[in-house]
């Protein structure tokens, strides 16, 4: 199986605070710290590679794989490790004998490492996990939450949930305690963060209630968060912490002819976002486009559309909702709109 690394070329055994990678589509922040205590230790002075090596399992602890490699076991770890094999979602109930990708360090300066009791410690997408604990602590100004804020209770304690929600992602984040997630749900964390914490802001400097669409707001980042946060909780009990669940979708377009639907693309999005975001920056998109076609994705509440392809913001068709508790395969009927097959 081919491997693919980043070399990094240390000079010299000084103290750097972070290296940098690109693993898995993600950017990867790497200290030597030690095994024991975590404190920060100096680099190698001989070349030292984050790669992707082969695996397969059964013939040790994942988490025992992990650190055999020259790695830390822990979640941000794990993220890794799913994310280089799709379609596993429970790394603690893998069949023996399957065939795995995980992190690995090799290179000169690896056998130093290692005999000098040290590993890497991998920050999985680390300019996210700043913003997102930034505007954790910056949420927290809202708490308790101001009566005038909004005068329904439902919203009032949808609120109050989400600040405290925030408060113990960016405690968990600070103690890296907190489960494997993707890149996916770390964008959905930031944006739904960056709105929870502009709703409030122009609540309060504006000294009124939120309005019927910032409730509506609200209310769809607390579905979207009641899912992110329940990975939280289960993490906790878990020796192995799964990753993210995920199902699949077919989506059908009706209303239009051949050459219209070779323009279109079908796009989702995290419902919070969507509500939030204009223009859309979060957006994904299907692979297969054509009618029918059917895609497996992470489990959350999505919004779909149609649009031009490259042009996202150019609805050309009614949002639809996703519940995340749909059964597998989900199917969605996405109309265009009268008069735009041309």
């Amino acid at each position: 199986m081919k491997s693919t690394s980043l070399v990094f070329l240390l000079s010299c055994p000084i103290l750097v605070h972070a290296q940098h990678a690109e693993i898995a589509g993600r950017s990867v922040e790497m200290m030597v710290v030690s095994k024991n205590d975590l404190s920060p230790q100096p680099w190698p002075s001989n070349p030292i590679e984050l790669v992707t090596a082969p695996a397969i399992a059964g013939t040790s602890n994942v988490l025992r794989m992990i650190e055999d490699n020259g790695i830390m076991a822990d979640s941000q770890a794990l993220a890794l490790v799913y994310d280089l094999n799709p379609g596993v979602s429970n790394l603690a109930a893998l069949q023996a004998g399957r065939a795995l990708k995980l992190p690995k360090i090799q290179g000169e300066g690896t056998h130093f490492l290692i005999t000098s009791g040290n590993l890497i410690q991998l920050t999985v997408d680390p300019e996210l996990r700043k913003d997102i604990s930034q505007l954790s602590t910056s949420l927290q100004q809202f708490t308790p939450l101001d009566p005038k804020t909004t005068s329904d209770p439902s919203t009032g304690k949808e609120l109050s949930q989400l600040i405290r929600w925030f408060g113990i992602i960016g405690s968990r984040f600070a103690d890296r305690m907190d489960p494997p997630l993707t890149h996916e749900t770390l964008v959905e964390l930031k944006g739904e963060g960056q709105a929870l914490n502009r709703i409030l802001s122009q609540s309060t400097e504006q000294r009124r209630e939120l309005t019927a669409a910032e409730r509506g707001q609200a209310a769809a980042i607390d579905g979207d968060m009641k899912l992110i946060f329940k990975q939280f909780n289960e993490s906790l009990s878990a020796d192995i912490p799964n990753g993210a669940d995920s199902f699949a979708v077919t989506v059908k377009i009706t209303g239009g002819d051949s050459s219209t639907l070779e323009r279109l693309r079908i796009y989702y999005e995290c419902n919070g976002l969507f509500l939030t975001e204009k223009p859309f920056q979060s957006f994904r998109e299907f692979t297969d486009s054509s009618s029918g076609t059917t895609q497996s994705i992470q489990r959350k509440f999505y919004e779909f559309w149609v649009a031009p392809d490259g042009n996202p913001n150019d609805l050309w068709s009614a949002p639809v909702l996703v519940p995340a508790d749909a059964a597998s395969p989900v199917p969605v009927t996405l109309h265009l709109k009268g008069g735009l097959s041309k």
